[in-house]
């Protein structure tokens, strides 16, 4: 069997290709949607969570337009590849790739990330009384480099 090698990013290809102009583009796309679709038809025909999903984000952080702000719009893209358009449901966990630990500072990354894995909470002044008025976005969290 034979099969031809070849796309855009064969042999290599430049970081813009990979991530966008913008930085919103997850290098991990098409293969979010794939396991997306499984893991609905999964929930569907076993029951909900039967499958945890971990996603990865990776960002170019070589970029001169890179913020950490930049990054809940690239986890809204990634929960809608996983759960689909309507979905509210958290990413079962989330795990950041960082290139450059030593050149580049992960804290501010990391907690924008943190914010992403909280509930945002409003608290009625007379009565006490808690509401959630966003949910978390990301279950839990991981590094690697």
């Amino acid at each position: 069997t034979t099969f031809e090698v070849g796309g855009p990013f064969f042999p290599h290809t430049n970081l813009t290709a990979l991530f966008g102009s913008d930085n919103t583009a997850s290098m991990y796309e098409d293969a979010e949607k794939v396991l997306g679709t499984f893991k609905r038809r999964c929930d569907k025909e076993r029951g909900e969570g039967a499958v945890q999903l971990l996603a990865r984000v990776v960002p170019n952080i070589f970029q001169d337009k890179y913020k950490p702000d930049l990054l809940e719009g690239l986890v809204e893209k990634i929960r809608t590849n996983l759960y689909g358009e309507e979905a509210a449901t958290p990413l079962d966990f989330l795990q950041l790739y960082w290139w450059d630990p030593k050149d580049h500072d992960v804290m501010p990354t990391l907690k924008a990330l943190q914010k992403l894995a909280e509930d945002k909470i409003e608290v009625n002044e007379e009565t006490g009384e808690a509401t959630v008025t966003e949910p978390k976005k990301v279950g839990g969290l991981g590094l690697v480099d």
